[in-house]
């Protein structure tokens, strides 16, 4: 293997770990704020996640990827790049977050049907800038190819915000509205932290303004698909909220972060392959490419796919950790739906990566705001009627049809390999486990896990799913 690709190999490898670690992180918090401020808390908290994430999507104009991809052009000056949308950034992040506090009150409404979560939009407004120079300043290692600073920027902010909420939770038996606060706080130092550091590598210069001008170009349409990904992303939880209420949130997000897990198989391809993505299209590397995608895509459904499967088994006894019996019961009818319909939208964050990556920005963006639109739409539809399996539904069918026509795209674009036979054994090593699992049922999740992953490991390898050309291809 190439020094370029044990490098990017590499870097995979530590993002996804990282990557893992912060997936951990999320869900150690679910039992954590689930039993000190309730289920209904915790949809609060996860109603604010929403609305930042949204709110900084707005405000930051997809300049960061933007600069990660105009940063590989020899001729420009990174330094004066960066600035440029450093400045930019700042006055639009605390624009957008000003205008979320001072509305605060109507957001609280639309998203929980209550006004007594003012406070939590509040704080939310001091969130969007923040978060979004976080953003920009993991970008800038990213544009660098230093892969794995930027991931660990990303997992210890993650770990000492934990710490934090711990601290204020079992040593001051403090409330929402406290570890609201400390969140902020938290973000608030570590993006002023990071950009300090960041200037004491480049030392200062002028703003180049110009060079925004440039990238604002490229990055309309990438705003318009990041966005749209969000809705479509999120659109459900905020209307279950407004249709039922918090606990409903709380619930549904439960299971929505279990089935979420799937991404850290391809978050860090994602991340990694970017900035070198870039770089290749510009030097017309596209055959590069093309393998690339064959092994990261096959990577993802090798490790996605009987993930999904097994969501059956754990879902329930996992659940019951976090909530009633009941509401587990509830959480576990839908959570396949949810794991099916976000590895199709974990294909299509990989695959449209590498359109971003090639300036091809508008097809990915009609897409998926045609996606957002009908999550909407079907959600209005059928949350009154079925619930939260209505949104669980709503939700995957988008997210298989806009993966769908935008893989269509791609292959036009980058041809690649799909191995339909190494696919196909995959699909009957999933449904293998699944029966063995069926036919011997194990008391604990620990050993259900276990038993899946060795009853998995051996048929995909019987089968010929995965190979040791393979395995050499990823390490």
């Amino acid at each position: 293997m190439t020094s370029l690709g044990h490098k990017l190999s590499t870097d995979v490898i530590v993002s996804g770990a990282l990557n893992l670690s912060s997936r951990i992180r999320d869900i150690a918090m679910i039992p954590i704020l689930t039993t000190s401020i309730g289920v209904s808390g915790y949809g609060v908290y996860v109603q604010l996640l929403a609305v930042t994430a949204l709110a900084t999507i707005v405000s930051s104009l997809a300049l960061v990827p933007g600069y990660v991809n105009f940063a590989q052009d020899s001729d420009r000056k990174s330094d004066r790049l960066y600035y440029g949308i450093l400045t930019v950034l700042a006055i639009s992040s605390g624009a957008v977050g000003l205008l979320i506090s001072l509305n605060a009150e109507t957001i609280s409404i639309l998203t929980l049907s209550s006004t007594e979560y003012k406070y939590v939009f509040v704080a939310g407004g001091v969130l969007v800038p923040s978060t979004a120079l976080s953003e920009l300043g993991r970008g800038y290692y990213r544009a660098q190819m230093r892969n794995k600073l930027a991931a660990l920027l990303q997992a210890g902010p993650d770990y000492v915000r934990l710490m934090s909420i711990l601290i204020v939770i079992y040593v001051f038996q403090s409330s929402l509205r406290e570890i609201v606060i400390i969140i902020v706080i938290v973000e608030s130092i570590f993006a002023f932290l990071l950009q300090i550091l960041i200037i004491s590598d480049i030392g200062l210069t002028t703003p180049g303004i110009s060079q925004v001008r440039d990238i604002l170009k490229y990055s309309l349409w990438l705003t318009v698909s990041t966005y749209a990904s969000q809705v479509n992303s999120r659109a459900d939880r905020l209307l279950i909220g407004f249709f039922i209420g918090s606990t409903a949130v709380g619930m549904y997000s439960i299971a929505y972060g279990l089935a979420s897990l799937l991404l850290i198989f391809v978050t860090p391809i994602r991340n990694v392959f970017f900035p070198e993505f870039s770089r290749l299209t510009a030097e017309g590397g596209t055959e590069k490419i093309g393998n690339y995608l064959s092994t990261a895509t096959h990577y993802f459904l090798v490790l996605a796919i009987p993930s999904v499967v097994g969501f059956v088994f754990v879902s329930e006894p996992l659940f019951g950790y976090f909530m009633s019996v009941e509401e587990a019961r509830q959480a576990a009818q839908f959570v396949f739906i949810l794991g099916l319909g976000i590895l199709f939208f974990g294909l299509s964050q990989l695959h449209g990566t590498t359109l971003f990556a090639a300036r091809e920005t508008k097809p990915v963006a009609i897409i998926r705001s045609l996606a957002a639109i009908g999550n909407v739409g079907l959600n209005l539809t059928l949350i009154p009627y079925f619930g939260v399996v209505g949104a669980a539904a709503a939700t995957a069918i988008t997210y298989v049809g806009s993966s769908l026509l935008i893989q269509v795209i791609l292959q036009r674009r980058f041809p690649f390999i799909i191995f339909w036979r190494r696919l196909a054994a995959v699909v009957l090593s999933s449904l293998g486990m699944s029966i063995g699992l069926t036919i011997i049922p194990f008391v604990h999740i620990t050993v259900t896990i276990f038993v899946g992953v060795l009853l998995y490991g051996f048929l995909i390898f019987l089968l010929g799913g995965v190979n040791k050309t393979t395995i050499k291809s990823l390490i």
